[in-house]
């Protein structure tokens, strides 16, 4: 999937991009529903590291009119995509992941991975819980 350049794909909310060029330009327009997403998040990283790993290609951006996701090779022996910051609109995050789930498949993606909190499981129900992660402030 990484070699498609701002390609639109079609959702019934309008064009959802997958985005490989003028990634400053794109950023500027999705970061809107990414920010909240990372800030929610207990995986916090700064915006600076989240646009330098777009820049040097170790993620990618997708986003729609309402909504964005950032996508990553998880870099498994199982070849596997990994989302790990969704934002915006839900809906239009599950029409578009039916797509984008079907094109990484084309790629040869055999997994996808999803992080985020227990109610993304009732968003797609085709996820099943591997592990879980615990914390603890020091």
């Amino acid at each position: 999937m990484s070699h498609v350049e701002t390609t639109q794909l079609k959702t019934s909310f309008g064009p959802f991009r997958m985005v490989e060029s003028d990634i400053l330009h794109h950023w500027g327009v999705a970061r809107q529903w990414i920010m909240p997403a990372i800030e929610h998040g207990e995986f916090t990283i700064p915006e600076d590291e989240v646009v330098q790993g777009l820049l040097n290609k170790q993620k990618f951006l997708v986003y729609g009119q309402q909504s964005a996701l950032i996508w990553e090779n998880a870099g498994f022996t199982i070849k596997t995509i990994h989302f790990p910051f969704c934002g915006g609109n839900l809906k239009e995050i599950q029409e578009a992941s039916v797509i984008l789930f079907d094109l990484a498949r084309q790629s040869g993606f055999k997994r996808v991975h999803i992080t985020g909190r227990r109610g993304w499981a009732k968003a797609f129900p085709g996820l099943k819980e591997y592990c879980t992660t615990y914390k603890m402030e020091l």
